[in-house]
């Protein structure tokens, strides 16, 4: 049988009085939470990705990480204060008890808030959204059902999949089999439709 625990969210929240987008994780892993930062896990992409989406430098330590944030205005956090919870599966948690996201959209100029994550976002719906009347996004990667997007061939750059994105098509994507078959195509997937989760910020470039 697994073994549960009981754990309650160690990790502050990170914004401050400029940030413009909040990104809710779920629950801080194993990793981020011995690192005491989100996103903790050596493997995870999320700071390879967003820096590749803002032509920046990859955040390795937690001060770097800050300072990236600060500087492209991004608020981060998760949607659970408390739960019990399997090593880091989010499959697994139950008994959630939400964070107080009013923290944060009371003290910064928070334009959109997306969940990262199914789990995130279930936390978000029903316990959150009714205590901030803000409207969570679900981007379009954790969404396989909803995708209708086809991408071009594998010699089409980044930046063109990332611009059809960011001019219409941020709500959409697709996962064919034929993108299991091609790392090359596959890995500008997972850039493109993570870009989805920052098209605010980089439509309207408030970072400038």
């Amino acid at each position: 049988m697994p073994e549960y625990h009981h754990l309650i969210h160690p990790i502050s929240p990170f914004y401050d009085e400029n940030s413009n987008i909040l990104i809710l994780g779920s629950f801080p892993s194993p990793k981020s939470r011995e690192s005491g930062f989100f996103y903790g896990h050596p493997q995870n992409r999320f700071w390879k990705v967003i820096a590749e989406l803002f032509q920046d430098k990859t955040a390795s330590t937690v001060p770097e990480k800050q300072a990236f944030l600060k500087r492209h205005h991004i608020a981060c956090w998760d949607s659970i204060h408390a739960c019990d919870i399997v090593g880091a599966s989010d499959a697994s948690i139950k008994n959630a008890v939400p964070n107080d996201l009013n923290l944060i959209l009371h003290s910064a100029p928070i334009r959109a808030v997306y969940t990262n994550g199914k789990k995130s976002h279930e936390i978000y719906q029903k316990y959150c959204l009714p205590l901030t009347n803000r409207q969570g996004y679900l981007p379009a990667f954790h969404q396989p059902r909803q995708c209708r997007l086809v991408f071009g061939e594998a010699d089409q750059s980044v930046e063109e999949d990332s611009d059809r994105l960011l001019n219409g098509y941020t709500n959409e994507a697709c996962r064919s089999a034929s993108l299991q078959k091609d790392s090359r195509l596959a890995n500008r997937l997972s850039f493109c439709i993570s870009a989805t989760l920052f098209h605010v910020c980089v439509a309207d470039r408030f970072y400038e």
